[in-house]
């Protein structure tokens, strides 16, 4: 039996999808003709990714665009009142934030010397600090790597931290409403959300 592969990546959807996504597409409708005989391969052309024209680039980046909070931490280090718009990978989160991305470090402090309450109403937690001030961390959810697709909005916050351990993997800050994982290790190829924090050299 002679069967056609077409795939047809004309639609707009596709334009946000990941290569590696298609790949596994394309990869499941070749094993889908297993014993069959291919007569012919069809790839229609896949549109234009479209760019969040909000998300931060190293160009764009500017740290004094941040509001900073004093939350009376041990080392004087300030965290900023906001994510950074969309969601980075890691790749890109080094590059771009460089050194205002946080260290391990950073987040291991903020975790033992504030006291962290869920807001059920504001999905995320309230981080109080020493001296009274707080900042805000909503579960942004975060962007699965093969698909992009975004997804526990709500439910579960990731945030990058500057620290790696491997050339595929790295550490972040994870949360859900009843649990907290200071340094969580995942794939460099999610989309998680950036906190920028400023030290104090």
């Amino acid at each position: 039996m002679k069967v056609t592969i077409e795939l047809d990546l004309s639609n707009d959807i596709f334009g946000e999808k990941s290569d590696s996504y298609i790949e596994e597409l394309f990869n499941e409708m070749v094993e889908d003709t297993e014993g069959m005989e291919v007569s012919d391969i069809s790839i229609s052309e896949r549109p234009e990714k479209k760019a969040n024209p909000n998300k931060l680039t190293k160009e764009t980046f500017n740290p004094d665009a941040f509001k900073y909070v004093d939350l009376g931490l041990p080392s004087g280090r300030l965290w900023a009142t906001e994510n950074a718009p969309d969601y980075y990978t890691h790749y890109e989160a080094v590059d771009i934030f460089g050194k205002f991305l946080p260290k391990a470090v950073a987040i291991a402090e903020l975790v033992e010397e504030c006291k962290w309450t869920w807001n059920s109403d504001k999905k995320g937690y309230d981080v109080v600090g020493p001296n009274g001030n707080s900042i805000f961390l909503p579960a942004s959810g975060y962007r699965v790597s093969a698909s992009g697709a975004l997804t526990n909005v709500g439910s579960y916050g990731r945030y990058w931290s500057f620290a790696s351990d491997s050339q595929a993997n790295a550490y972040y800050l994870g949360f859900y409403s009843s649990d907290l994982y200071p340094l969580g290790n995942n794939g460099r190829a999610y989309g998680f959300a950036v906190r920028p924090c400023r030290e104090l050299n």
